[in-house]
């Protein structure tokens, strides 16, 4: 699922607006809710790549830090 159908989904939740300011806290705490899931969700592949380069650096230095 993308971030932007998942956004989608989640933003099709959101409580009716009636014009009060409870339903205005609500929708304004389970939007930044998802953003905070979406972040954390970059977060985890940037640190895979990351992941991924020092392990390699760990295999072969050369190829890292050169001769």
């Amino acid at each position: 699922m993308t971030a932007r159908s998942e956004f989608k989904s989640h933003s099709e939740q959101l409580v009716d607006d009636d014009g009060s300011v409870e339903t205005a806290l609500i929708n304004y705490l389970f939007a930044k809710q998802v953003v905070n899931r979406l972040r954390s969700q970059m977060d985890v592949s940037d640190l895979q790549r990351k992941r991924s380069y020092w392990k390699q650096c760990a295999f072969n230095a050369v190829s890292c830090f050169g001769k």
